[in-house]
């Protein structure tokens, strides 16, 4: 399965939007300066219209959208003491058109295939200095040969988070421990799960509705390998549990603080994850299949890429109520494991 990208368009706001510096908080500026968060959206075409995820019509309807987000259409840069923040300069946001040779059912589950890309990949050879050069969102609109498409986004981290909820401690709970022992690590072995928690509702006020930004704050629970195994479930809930009541509008603003005071820290340290730690990302709560640009509803959606070893997303089964999807990087053998002990042991999960 190949896939030819065909077109390459910039496209700007239909309207004069305001210009300047668009100021970032200190959790804005904790990504790294080389991360687009991926996405990608399905559209089965049986019996579509004539014009079917038109392209022109997009991209118009885009650069419409664009004159009240035009934050997007700008660029990184750093301001005299280094530190970045947007400018609204209206350069635009990309968007790609593509052909692949094959049907999405080739796809199968929908499972990454490397050589097959569906969103736009973003050169960041010339990062840090160069971080003006590359747009801050990415569209790739790519048409099968069965008269589906696929819609992939990149959007740039330090522009605005997804949003996210937070009520999933025992699904937590349970790929944290099937990981663990996937992995065959030692029991004295400590490992770190990592989990975004959603400030929005837990700063004192709340951030207004439409919020655009990140406020997504990271926070950890920590066990030993064998405790993990021996101990019952609701250790590793009890952890998670923990680790999320901790994070309330004192802790939070205090983190902000820090943010402040140890930024060049806090950029590099990001998003690190690896064995054997886990990071584990709900997209549970997220509207994607909300996302109707008027041919209709996704019939999939979910992460765009791999990202690094440890990684975890949760996304829902759109055909299976209930259901979760898990997009999850490691290594083939540990990955075999993994799957054998959450469907022999956990049961929470009908596919992977």
């Amino acid at each position: 399965m190949k896939v030819t990208v065909k077109e390459s368009t910039l496209v700007k706001p239909m309207e004069e939007t305001p210009s300047g510096s668009l100021w970032l908080s200190s959790l804005d500026i904790t990504m790294p300066d080389n991360f687009h968060t991926r996405y990608v959206f399905f559209y089965r075409g049986d019996g579509a219209a004539s014009d079917f995820f038109d392209a022109a019509v997009m991209k118009a309807a885009l650069s419409r959208a664009l004159v009240q987000f035009y934050p997007f259409a700008g660029r990184l840069r750093r301001d005299a003491r280094g530190r970045i923040e947007i400018n609204c300069n209206g350069e635009g946001v990309l968007f790609m058109e593509a052909e692949c040779d094959g049907a999405v059912i080739d796809l199968g589950s929908f499972a990454s295939k490397p050589n097959v890309c569906l969103v736009s990949t973003v050169d960041y050879s010339k990062a840090p200095f160069g971080i003006s050069t590359f747009p801050l969102f990415l569209v790739q609109l790519t048409r099968f040969k069965c008269g589906g498409v696929s819609l992939g986004f990149a959007n740039e981290h330090h522009l605005s988070d997804g949003t996210s909820g937070q009520h999933f401690n025992k699904s937590w709970g349970h790929l944290w421990r099937c990981l663990s022992a996937a992995r065959g690590l030692p029991g004295d072995q400590e490992t770190m799960l990592q989990l975004p928690v959603d400030a929005r509702t837990r700063l004192r006020p709340n951030l207004p509705p439409g919020y655009l930004g990140n406020a997504i704050f990271y926070t950890d629970a920590l066990s030993l390998c064998g405790e993990l195994e021996s101990e019952p479930l609701a250790f590793a809930v009890g952890k998670v549990r923990d680790a999320i009541a901790r994070m309330d509008d004192e802790y939070l603003r205090s983190a902000l603080d820090y943010m402040e005071l140890h930024r060049d820290a806090m950029v590099s340290t990001a998003i690190s994850i690896d064995c054997p730690n886990v990071g584990i990302t709900s997209w549970l709560r997220l509207p994607f299949y909300e996302v109707d640009f008027g041919w209709g509803k996704p019939a999939f959606a979910g992460a765009g890429a791999a990202t690094f070893e440890g990684k975890c997303y949760m996304y829902s089964d759109p055909e299976n109520e209930g259901g979760i999807y898990i997009a999850i990087t490691l290594s083939e053998k540990h990955m075999k494991r993994f799957a054998k002990r959450l469907y022999d042991e956990c049961g929470m999960m009908s596919k992977i």
